[in-house]
């Protein structure tokens, strides 16, 4: 059973979140290509839920590329994927979908100045 973890759905989600978003160069990283994701929704006018799916999707990629390319086959093989399994992708898209708003906005009004 799954249960909330500071603020999180679940502890595997507040913990891929927490090695995303401490890592600053990740963090830039996955703030840009949520960027392109949420301007390329915006401009196809596609809903909020689509912005955040391809977040997740591509913070999914990110976080699986960095830290689990090659899983050794066994018990913890299954302990990682077991874990993998658990986070919550759209919930951590929907957290960076609120940023990358943020950033467009404050965007528009230095270029409104």
């Amino acid at each position: 059973m799954c249960k909330e973890y500071n603020g999180w759905s679940n502890y595997e989600t507040w913990n891929a979140n927490l090695w995303i978003g401490n890592e600053e160069g990740v963090d830039n990283m996955a703030v840009e290509r949520c960027k392109q994701e949420v301007e390329y929704c915006i401009d196809e006018g596609l809903q909020r839920f689509h912005a955040e799916y391809r977040c997740g999707e591509v913070l999914k990629d990110i976080f699986e590329e960095l830290w689990f390319q090659e899983i050794p086959a066994g018990p913890v093989g299954d302990a990682i994927g077991c874990y993998l399994s658990m986070i919550n992708w759209r919930e951590i898209g929907d957290h960076y979908y609120q940023t990358v708003m943020e950033l467009i906005e404050s965007e528009k009004e230095v270029n409104n100045d």
